[in-house]
């Protein structure tokens, strides 16, 4: 119950491409959308964003249960863009619907990251 939908994922990257500049340490590849991981997303976005409610974040952006139409293998290595751009391909070529927009599972952001043992 906790699949994002495509414009949910658009949101996150435009959010990530209006703040990374400011993300990371030693890490500049944080900084840059090019760049930008999900372990960098998981650690300046994710994390932080869903601390206080100890939930996952499609349970903080969604409005009510979404089930899983698709099952998303990916690499957190890969840059988001990257990947974002690959949901967006598959939803064309599977002509999926604006009000279905998927649903995905994407671990990252379907799991809570405070509680992993309890989600896989």
């Amino acid at each position: 119950q906790r699949a994002i939908r495509l414009p949910q994922l658009r949101s996150l990257q435009l959010y990530a491409a209006k703040h990374c500049h400011i993300w990371g340490d030693e890490d500049a590849r944080a900084r840059s959308m090019r760049t930008l991981n999900l372990y960098h997303l998981c650690t300046w976005l994710i994390k932080p964003a869903t601390r206080k409610w100890d939930c996952s974040l499609v349970e903080l952006m969604a409005t009510e249960p979404q089930k899983p139409e698709w099952f998303v293998s990916h690499w957190w290595g890969e840059p988001v863009v990257d990947f974002v751009k690959c949901i967006c391909q598959h939803s064309s070529d599977r002509d999926v619907t604006m009000k279905d927009c998927g649903p995905y599972w994407v671990c990252a952001y379907a799991n809570n990251q405070w509680a992993l043992a309890g989600d896989v």
